[in-house]
């Protein structure tokens, strides 16, 4: 009986520690960079030699990859899921909200040269803009919010159970801010 407590005593703060390490700062700042760039990089570098006779689907899909989720992947990395998430439903819910008010603009049977289809683009391009300017904020704010979060992760209370022999068990408390 007397071994089982002390195993337990010994094993639980073992236990307690956590073992996963997020990723350095510089690191998930560079991943959440470089996912952003080298997608919409490539996308532009596509459509530029396909020239405008080209089939525009897949750099569409790269650039969209690159805009959407790049900037997440730096988050998601260190071990901010809920905020990169976050940040990739803020970019979806301005691409829909943009297509949506450029449709209620334009409506199914819009041309060129109509005063309805100008309007649209133009809402279509501040919705774009709005959508750099999340990615930007996104990669940008991404070494603060890592350090808010290790700020946090300082400022608690552990409890550690602890066996002195002779029958003595005790429980261990720590407080750090």
């Amino acid at each position: 009986m007397r071994f089982a407590l002390v195993a337990l005593l010994l094993t639980t703060p073992l236990a307690a520690q956590d073992t996963t390490r997020p990723m350095a700062e510089n690191a998930a700042y560079r991943l959440s960079l470089w996912a952003t760039v080298i997608p919409a990089a490539a996308a532009t570098t596509i459509m530029v030699v396909q020239g405008s006779g080209g089939d525009f689907a897949g750099p569409n899909f790269l650039g969209s990859v690159g805009l959407f989720v790049g900037p997440s992947m730096g988050y998601f990395s260190a071990g901010l899921g809920g905020r990169g998430l976050k940040g990739l439903g803020i970019r979806v819910g301005l691409a829909a909200a943009t297509g949506m008010a450029a449709f209620a603009v334009c409506g199914m049977d819009c041309t060129e040269g109509q005063s309805k289809y100008d309007a649209a683009n133009v809402i279509m391009l501040g919705g774009a803009g709005l959508i750099v300017v999340s990615a930007i904020y996104d990669i940008s704010h991404l070494r603060q919010n890592l350090r808010r979060r290790a700020e946090r992760a300082t400022n608690r209370l552990s409890l550690t159970p602890t066996y002195e022999g002779a029958g003595r068990a005790g429980l261990r408390i720590r407080l750090a801010f």
